[in-house]
């Protein structure tokens, strides 16, 4: 079982009312192997949660990602403004709208959910942080990899396990991010 008890620690000590708490567990140790997530706002209690096989889910009904062809909202996460925005600056220059939020697991559900069109994260995400967030997106029909487009499913689920990621409402979506980020 891979836990986040506080996805965005940093949010909750500073007062901004943006984390929650995310759950994955997994059969033996690694993505391919997850089959169940949830991942909780601690704010308002909204829960969305997934099952390998079964879709994903939010207040009962299923999750389906951003299906349109535009990046309308774009999120993302650069732990180290100085090292970690210059990467994925091609993606945020050609979205309508972008924000950073600060709870990975949290953004990952937005995207599964359809909410946010694409998620970025130049910065190395830890693997209790995105575990959860990776079985909503693949159970909605969104997608992820890393920066460099690989896929997940061989990455072994380790404490210290980092990554960068991409995550996309649609196949589309995702293909387009690549091709600004390595233009």
């Amino acid at each position: 079982m891979l836990v986040d008890p506080i996805d965005g620690s940093r949010n909750a000590v500073h007062g901004i009312p943006f984390y929650g708490t995310s759950l994955a567990i997994v059969a033996v140790a690694s993505v391919r192997d997850l089959y169940l997530a949830s991942i909780i706002n601690l704010v308002n209690s909204d829960a969305v949660w997934s099952e390998k096989g079964n879709y994903a889910f939010c207040r009962g009904n299923s999750m389906r990602g951003h299906t349109g062809e535009e990046f309308s909202f774009v999120a993302f996460e650069a732990s180290t403004p100085s090292r970690d925005s210059s990467p994925i600056m091609p993606l945020l220059s050609a979205a309508n709208k972008v924000r950073s939020m600060g709870a990975t697991a949290r953004d990952l559900a937005y995207v599964a959910c359809g909410a946010v069109s694409v998620f970025a994260a130049a910065s190395a995400s830890r693997s209790f942080d995105f575990a959860g967030g990776y079985l909503l997106i693949k159970e909605s029909g969104s997608t992820i990899t890393d920066l460099q487009g690989n896929q997940l499913v061989t990455l072994d689920l380790k404490l210290k396990g980092t990554m960068s990621l991409l995550a996309a409402g649609n196949i589309g979506l995702h293909k387009k991010a690549l091709a600004l980020l390595h233009r």
